[in-house]
């Protein structure tokens, strides 16, 4: 049997809680009115309501444009003998005129554009005294006041928008408005105490109640004549919750709403003291962010210098760049004049050695001719002396002859 998978679109049977009492409840409701008729459930889905409603009728189909649904359909309630499973468009479907006594479509026209397309479809279908039983979901409550938007749905309906569709196709019908509330329940342990009553909710106090209670959803009978409409004879129907979900699951959500009250309590302290240690880091941030900006507006002045400076060191830079330049024209100037004046000192150097040697050699000549006249003279003056010597040796020897005769004589001569 092929699975079908929860999409929060299709209901299946095995869900609990309020979807589980909203979708069965319907169809029980409607197994009332089937009771002996040949059956159309219009986007049956998984099958479990066509199946309940084949327990009091004479035949049921179950139509829908999933196949993948209607396979599993065949398969689960393949048992029962007057029910049978048809792929088709709701707004198109594959069964002849009059065909059908009772049609039931629940949570169908709220997810199709083609709407009165679908409904005069399911006029053609029914026979002489038919009934269409339906259910669509009240905007008024279901979307706006809970401020729910459902993603499946594409076209959901006003009370009067969807009386002003239907009427384009059935002239009579009786209204019906479900919900889901909590309630006492006192029950006989005797099965033949079957009557009762509906504490608060007689037809008359239902009908006063009317303006202030908003129905989730609508279920309406419609058919072409008055008398179709006695298959619905009944004035409430209620279903039982025999687990209780819904109010437990009330009871426990309670509980843990109470426990997070506690909690919220411990949050909100906490939250306070958070706050205040909040407003303690905020002063000290907003002391901490003016002296960053301090620092700041100090750095951005520290910049526009050094911005300044180096436009200046710019104007410094291409002054020097035009100076080097400058620079290396003169010096490639006097490189070539030092290149000149080198080569006129390598020219006198030249001269001078020149001059110099000549002068060695013309110092070493007058030298040598010194000696040569120091030697000449020298050897004069030795002469000179020994003629001396040998004058005044002479004069000696005659001093000393003519020391003989007369002194005075000798005197006198000398």
């Amino acid at each position: 049997m092929a699975e079908l998978t929860f999409t929060g679109e299709r209901f299946l049977p095995t869900l609990t809680g309020e979807i589980w009492l909203e979708h069965w409840h319907r169809y029980h409701f409607a197994a009332l009115a089937a009771r002996g008729a040949r059956v159309l459930d219009v986007a049956s889905g998984e099958g479990y309501g066509t199946a309940l409603l084949a327990a009091t009728a004479t035949s049921v189909v179950g139509v829908d444009a999933s196949s993948e649904a209607i396979a599993h359909a065949r398969s689960a309630y393949s048992a029962l003998g007057n029910v049978e499973f048809v792929a088709g468009d709701c707004a198109k479907l594959p069964f002849a005129d009059g065909a059908f006594d009772v049609i039931v479509s629940f949570e169908t026209i709220e997810h199709i554009t083609a709407q009165q397309a679908f409904i005069a479809e399911t006029r053609r279908l029914l026979a002489p005294g038919g009934m269409l039983l339906l259910s669509s979901p009240n905007k008024a409550e279901y979307t706006d006041r809970r401020g729910y938007q459902n993603p499946f749905h594409v076209a959901e309906l006003y009370r009067d928008e969807l009386s002003a569709l239907l009427a384009g196709s059935y002239p009579h019908m009786a209204w019906y408005g479900q919900g889901i509330g909590f309630t006492s329940t006192i029950l006989a342990e005797s099965a033949d105490r079957a009557q009762g009553e509906l504490v608060g909710r007689t037809a008359k106090e239902a009908a006063a109640a009317a303006p202030a209670i908003e129905p989730l959803y609508f279920l309406v009978g419609c058919a072409a004549t008055p008398e179709a409409l006695e298959r619905l004879r009944y004035g409430y129907s209620v279903l039982g919750d025999p687990e209780d979900a819904i109010y437990r699951d009330y009871r426990d959500t309670y509980q843990k709403f109470v426990a997070a009250s506690e909690t919220v309590g411990v949050f909100r302290a906490r939250e306070a003291e958070l706050e205040r240690e909040r407003a303690a880091v905020r002063a000290s941030a907003a002391h901490d962010i003016a002296f960053i900006q301090e620092r700041l507006d100090a750095a951005e002045q520290q910049r526009n210098s050094a911005r300044d400076e180096a436009d200046a060191l710019r104007a410094d830079g291409e002054r020097l760049r035009i100076e080097a330049a400058g620079l290396r024209t003169l010096t490639a100037e006097l490189g070539a004049s030092a290149h000149t004046a080198q080569q006129a000192a390598l020219r006198l150097t030249a001269a001078l050695d020149e001059a110099n040697r000549r002068y060695d050699a013309e110092l070493k000549a007058a030298q040598a001719t010194v000696a040569e006249l120091t030697a000449a003279l020298e050897s004069e003056r030795r002469q000179h002396r020994e003629a001396l010597s040998s004058r005044s040796a002479e004069l000696d020897a005659r001093r000393s002859w003519f020391g003989r005769g007369d002194p005075k004589n000798v005197t006198k001569r000398s």
